[in-house]
């Protein structure tokens, strides 16, 4: 006779709870369009608190970067705010004479003139001068309050944060900043003087100088309407 086989057993799959869990991997979501370098590089430019919100939230540079551009938004925020306080003592448009009998006129604000170029000044206290810190104190003291007369380029023209308009300047394609060179705080009696005038025209600017450092350039209030 023929032996048949013993028959195997069939297999016991454990229940379903008891089955090992296997985690699905999720599939990796594509990043949002707005967190790109490119746009917020744009957003910090036209409208700096949305681009520092992208930027942070985003991650979208290294830490150091994102602090360094912080840092360097708000000093334009504090120098708004002087620019603000500043803003009543820009020079009064020119009154037609009236038939009344004219008072006694004021004796004009005597400044000292500044004889050297945009570009000298601008490259003496600049990210490239030679100069420290110290010495650029002492030497500002001959140029702050002083009136100049330079042909500029215009950079960008906008308003100011809080009232007046601001209106940045190059002095040379040489010149050893990245982007202006100088800016220049207009109040509102300038408003048709600033609207007229051209991004990439070039002036011939009459201001006085105010303040000055090595990532904002140099400052002050414009004097005349081109």
């Amino acid at each position: 006779m023929t032996e048949t086989p013993p028959t195997q057993p069939p297999v016991q799959q454990p229940p379903p709870e008891q089955q090992p869990f296997v985690q699905q991997q999720p599939m990796p979501q594509k990043r949002a369009w707005y967190y790109s370098g490119f746009f917020v590089a744009l957003s910090l430019l036209f409208f700096f608190p949305v681009g520092l919100t992208l930027m942070w939230k985003g991650n979208v540079w290294p830490m150091a970067v994102r602090v360094i551009v912080s840092i360097v938004f708000g000093l334009v925020v504090v120098s708004a705010i002087g620019d603000k306080q500043s803003g009543s003592t820009a020079s009064a448009p020119r009154t037609a004479a009236t038939t009344a009998a004219p008072a006694a006129a004021p004796a004009p604000v005597q400044r000292k003139a500044i004889t050297e170029s945009c570009y000298t000044v601008s490259k003496k206290f600049g990210p490239s001068s030679d100069l420290s810190d110290l010495q650029k104190d002492e030497a500002w003291k001959q140029y702050k309050g002083g009136q100049f007369k330079w042909k500029l380029k215009i950079v960008e023209v906008r308003e100011a944060t809080f009232s007046g308009y601001r209106v940045t300047y190059k002095c040379s394609p040489k010149s050893p900043s990245l982007i202006s060179d100088l800016t220049l705080s207009y109040g509102e009696n300038f408003k048709d003087a600033v609207i007229g005038l051209k991004k990439g025209g070039v002036y011939e600017i009459d201001g006085v100088l105010k303040s000055t450092g090595s990532l904002l350039g140099l400052s002050g209030d414009g004097l005349s309407d081109q």
